[in-house]
């Protein structure tokens, strides 16, 4: 073939000039480029490449170098833009027509966009200079402009699905956006407005990417949580989102969202046919990746329309919290609080294990863990810290709710089918937030060794009130008591920080024993002793030293010496 090198200028589309230097020989080559689609990805037809008018192509490129330059994509993605472009020396010959139908097949089968929008994509790609220049200011006006960490994180991940944090966008190589330090997932869950579709884009895109891999059983356990965002994404949305400032008009955004969505679409396809796949053979995989956690939503969404304005309250109140003002987050107590005893007064609570379950109701868990925070800016700090060591499950949305949906069809599945066994920490889908920033045990204006464990148990026999305080004193006498053996279960109520598993556990009864229930006088604020009085039974924790300076706080209190209900926990009358 003769390689004869020709000096010439090509005119393209719009009247452009693209002088280069084209060799002689067929551009024939060009259709010995083949790419197969993608499972679920739609098939390129052959056209002329659309985007000619704004290329700049310099210097020598013969047919087969640019067929090596398209070929090399699965190198780096970036070789399809650039053989894009440099089609653009053949632009009306067929064989260019056939590489454009194979270059917009390879950016369909990375995206799974129709060709249409992997056209338009492309083509803002290929305009190098408009797309730099809009890149920086998509990514100047998607700086946080506000305090609160929810709009940080917020921020945080659509500056990261637009690549303004790592030059790879977040649909290609992750973009330094690692799943298992996603803590905007929390936010999204209870965020009180939806914070637009590039935030759930950009979570799916951190937590899918494995199906365009290897995955196994345990990746698949995401879905429990993440069918609630693989519900919310549409295209509707996505024009919506495109439509609003600083997207509208800015051809960086309209590309990078195009193709992110794309890309979340065709993971979620892929998503659904291996869950479908499993719960198609298994029942019981069905039950917990799909009908589980259905009924969780189902629960949390009922539950959500009869709470609605405690549940606003509280999350108005985590927004002030999340903005590290401890002014801003002031003054919290009193509403909260009501908020919290009127949920769970009328949830079994007769016995501590009673107690304990209902605070694992999704609307007590979610208010009391907000109490909680309210405490280490509202109340003294050693109150506040034996508050925050409660341990509860906390939903904070549909997401929460889905996850302990699948963790409760689990342990009914078990009861059934004790070998259907996995590592339960692979059902480890949420890291708990820190609740308690504010939280400094030196700042008590009691010991500054806080309760160590010096309290005890015992028949109320005096209650001597002082001010905005009050000496409790016990009765002198020998009781007989219940003794218990616990059984750790295998069923989970919810996970530490750390991931480990934490059982729920079976008391039965076995006995009794005689005990003297004389504890020391202690001092209570007046505000935790509500129901407390003569012939209650109070289980406390206080602080050093003897009364007046030693200083309790209410842990259960007893109606009565049966013990069988309960009128005050942690200092809330129930």
């Amino acid at each position: 073939m003769d390689t004869k090198l020709l000096t010439m200028t090509v005119v393209l589309g719009a009247g452009m000039l693209v002088t280069s230097v084209v060799h002689a020989e067929s551009a024939s080559e060009l259709t010995q480029i083949a790419v197969k689609p993608e499972p679920g990805v739609g098939v390129a037809r052959p056209q002329p490449p659309p985007w000619c008018a704004t290329v700049k192509v310099e210097g020598s490129w013969s047919p087969g170098g640019v067929r090596r330059t398209i070929e090399a994509a699965g190198d780096d993605y970036r070789n399809v833009i650039k053989g894009a472009g440099l089609l653009c020396q053949w632009a009306r010959d067929p064989a260019a027509a056939h590489a454009t139908g194979q270059v917009l097949q390879l950016w369909m089968n990375y995206t799974g966009m129709t060709q249409a929008q992997a056209a338009e994509a492309i083509g803002a790609r290929v305009d190098a200079d408009r797309f730099a220049a809009d890149r920086k200011a998509l990514c100047s006006a998607l700086q946080p402009t506000g305090s609160s960490d929810e709009e940080k994180q917020f921020a945080d991940a659509r500056s990261k699905l637009f690549a303004c944090t790592d030059q790879t966008p977040l649909w290609i190589g992750g973009g330094g956006y690692a799943d298992s330090n996603d803590d905007v997932v929390a936010y999204l869950d209870a965020s009180v407005t939806d914070p637009g579709p590039f935030v759930r884009m950009a979570h799916l895109l951190s937590r899918s990417r494995y199906v365009f891999g290897s995955y196994d059983d345990k990746a698949l356990l995401g879905y429990i949580t993440d069918q609630v965002d693989h519900a919310a994404i549409s295209t509707e949305a996505l024009a919506k989102g495109l439509d609003a400032a600083p997207y509208k008009g800015n051809t960086y955004a309209r590309a990078l969202a195009l193709e992110s969505h794309g890309r979340v679409v065709l993971a979620i396809a892929r998503i659904k046919a291996a869950v479908d796949a499993k719960a198609g053979k298994d029942p019981a995989w069905r039950e917990l990746l799909i009908a589980g956690p259905q009924r969780g939503i189902a629960e949390w969404n009922k539950l959500l329309a009869q709470h609605k304005d405690a549940i606003e309250r509280s999350t108005a109140f985590e927004q002030k919290f999340s903005t590290g003002s401890r002014s801003a987050a002031a003054g919290c107590w009193p509403a909260l609080r009501k908020d919290f005893i009127d949920v769970l007064k009328p949830l079994p609570h007769g016995t501590e294990q009673e107690l304990s379950r209902s605070l694992g109701h999704p609307i007590a868990g979610l208010l009391f863990s907000r109490l909680a925070q309210c405490a280490t800016v509202d109340t003294d700090a050693a109150y506040a810290a034996k508050l925050t060591a409660v341990s509860a499950r906390v939903t904070r949305g549909p997401r929460a709710a889905a996850h302990y949906g699948a963790i409760d069809a689990l342990n009914a599945i078990r009861e059934d089918k004790p070998g259907f066994t996995f590592n339960d920490r692979d059902l480890f889908l949420f890291k708990p937030r820190n609740a308690s920033p504010f939280l400094d045990i030196s700042r008590s204006k009691l010991d500054v060794m806080g309760w160590v464990g010096d309290g005890g148990e015992g028949v109320v026999k005096a209650v001597t009130r002082s001010g905005d305080h009050a000496v409790i004193s016990f009765q002198s006498d020998k009781a007989r008591v219940p003794t218990f053996e616990c059984v750790t279960t295998n069923r989970i109520v919810m996970f530490a920080n750390d991931g480990r598993p934490i059982y729920d556990r079976n008391c039965r009864q076995t006995g009794t024993t005689i005990i003297d229930r004389k504890p020391d006088d202690a001092k209570f604020p007046v505000a935790w002793i509500d129901n407390i009085r003569p012939g209650t039974v109070l289980k406390f924790e206080a602080t050093r030293g003897k009364a007046p300076d030693r200083w309790g706080v209410p842990l259960t209190v007893f109606s009565d010496a049966s013990r069988k209900t309960i009128v005050n926990w942690h200092g809330f009358g129930i």
